[in-house]
């Protein structure tokens, strides 16, 4: 369990956690939700860096490569990054661009 908010309304919280039941909740500042990180400011820096990451690490090919032509090792790189970078995408809609830029750096 977490809370959305902005910087401002998320400084007034105090709250760590909630008693349910006798059970104590502990609040979050991030949760993975169908495997995208959602901070609570919606800014998805964290899973756009994870992202990003992901990308990068698909991009070795170093142990396949010379069985490939040029045009198959394309062909798999941008498989292999599209259907991550597609995941989930319509989240990223607002995202702000200074954090996209990792991203498509893979891309290229």
């Amino acid at each position: 369990m977490f809370w959305l908010g902005t910087a401002q309304q998320l400084a007034k919280v105090n709250i760590r956690a909630i008693a349910l039941i006798g059970v104590n909740i502990h609040l979050s500042d991030k949760v993975t939700c169908l495997g995208v990180l959602i901070d609570s400011q919606l800014t998805f820096a964290d899973y756009v860096k994870k992202l990003a990451g992901n990308c990068f690490y698909q991009l070795q090919l170093r142990v396949i490569r010379r069985t490939l032509s040029t045009d198959a090792a394309k062909t798999l790189v941008h498989a292999l990054i599209s259907c991550r970078v597609d995941y989930c995408n319509s989240r990223l809609y607002s995202t702000a661009r200074v954090q996209l830029t990792c991203v498509r750096s893979s891309q290229c």
